[in-house]
């Protein structure tokens, strides 16, 4: 006796097994890559001002760094870190800010900032950091390397808290980007707090660094008192970025679960 037919509904249900596959296969792909669909979905396309903010130095001549007032968490202007990690050159973007310590030592000091991550990937470093200055030393550090803003998400409030010691020179402090894709901030702030909040340092004992103890009071003999332009609304003399022209502005895509081109 011949063996019975296959019934006619089995090969029917190949192409919806195939599917549920392929399915199963793109979200690992996605999750894997440090996406979510949905995400991508909501991302907005970036109008830019490439440019340090004023008030603001670090990484220079890049369209890498600049304001945006397509995605801020408060006011019209929000600053932007954006760029392909390279691996063999170790690239990175940064915002700086340096003051003289005068005014914050003998405190414990927690620096804040609103960060929100576009797609950030491949990962080195991503967020905010702040160090301490000493005669020729480095009294306090912490650069959030062992705590990286990756992936997607909404607005977030990160920080960093550092003791200022008597003999502190001066304060540095902004935000770095050594990751793909892009790093929004906005609402630094820096304020004073107690004792019960803990310190973040990554340095316990004062490290010396390249410059002398002459060189580092040199290099902060200028410097402000007090930060400025926390939220990069622009200083009173500095153009708005809604008053500057047309042409001056950029685009950054929606990014799509890759490097930005």
């Amino acid at each position: 006796m011949r063996p019975a037919t296959r019934p006619a509904t089995r090969p029917a249900t190949r192409p919806a097994i195939r599917r549920a596959r392929l399915l199963v296969v793109g979200a690992a792909l996605v999750t894997a890559a440090g996406c979510h669909p949905e995400s991508l979905i909501k991302q907005q396309e970036l109008t830019i001002i490439p440019g340090l903010p004023a008030g603001w130095t670090g990484t220079q001549n890049t369209s890498g760094i600049g304001t945006t007032v397509t995605e801020v968490h408060s006011g019209r202007t929000a600053a932007y870190l954006s760029g392909a990690f390279d691996v063999l050159t170790l690239n990175s973007f940064t915002l700086v800010q340096y003051l003289r310590a005068d005014n914050y030592r003998g405190k414990r000091m927690q620096l804040t900032a609103w960060v929100k991550p576009r797609n950030v990937t491949n990962t080195v470093n991503s967020g905010i950091w702040m160090r301490v200055e000493g005669p020729g030393t480095t009294l306090a550090f912490d650069n959030m390397a062992l705590r990286p803003v990756s992936g997607y998400g909404d607005w977030r409030q990160v920080s960093v808290v550092l003791d200022v010691p008597a003999a502190a020179i001066g304060i540095a402090f902004g935000a770095i980007f050594q990751a793909s894709n892009t790093l929004l901030v906005d609402d630094f702030r820096l304020e004073e707090v107690t004792t019960a909040v803990p310190s973040t340092s990554t340095v316990t004992t004062p490290v010396t660094g390249t410059a002398d103890s002459a060189t580092t009071v040199a290099n902060y003999a200028g410097k402000p008192l007090a930060p400025v332009n926390l939220g990069f609304e622009g200083l009173s003399t500095a153009p708005s970025l809604m008053d500057g022209p047309a042409s001056n502005r950029l685009a950054i895509p929606t990014p799509s679960g890759g490097r930005r081109p």
